[in-house]
């Protein structure tokens, strides 16, 4: 069996919505500039056509001799978001609110940069997301304590995956 660790949680909700089309490089350093944390969404889910700009500006990432060794863990769940919203002691409270969370993992057997290919993967996301106008936030979770029960993040990730409703989406 393979070992995954994993390197943070990126949270996507609804937030004003704008579309644009045909970026230059003054749109870039404006959607740069202009994109910040979210930890307060408003209510509503995202579209599929949303989830599906954002995860694949994430597949389309570069990365270290294109290994690509990231694979993501979606999931809209209510109760999964409420426990991934728990996975540490501070700082990951409002993942509770998020419309749906996408956990980054990485395979460190696949390349010894991998830290950083998930890093360029989580930001294509995020500015994916601020283009079309959904609020994003990191949660970090790699080399942090867990909650009071000291758990790795892996138990919350998989300790109820056989009866929730996650959407696996590996590279």
């Amino acid at each position: 069996m393979r070992y995954v660790d994993y390197a943070g949680i990126m949270l996507l909700a609804n937030f004003a919505r704008y579309f644009k089309t045909g970026l230059t490089m003054e749109d870039f350093a404006r959607l740069v500039a202009g994109r910040h944390s979210t930890r307060r969404f408003a209510p509503g889910e995202l579209t599929q056509d949303e989830v599906v700009s954002i995860l694949s500006a994430a597949l389309q990432a570069p990365s270290s001799m294109n290994r690509r060794p990231w694979h993501f863990i979606v999931t809209d769940d209510r109760e999964r978001l409420a426990a991934l919203s728990r996975c540490k002691e501070r700082g990951a409270a409002f993942v509770a609110g998020a419309a749906m969370a996408v956990v980054v993992c990485g395979d460190p057997l696949v390349s010894d940069v991998w830290i950083e290919d998930c890093s360029i993967s989580a930001i294509m996301m995020q500015l994916a997301a601020e283009d079309l106008g959904i609020g994003s936030c990191w949660v970090q979770v790699r080399e942090r304590q867990f909650a009071t029960v000291f758990r790795p993040m892996k138990w919350y990730v998989l300790s109820s995956a056989s009866h929730c409703n996650f959407k696996c989406l590996p590279s």
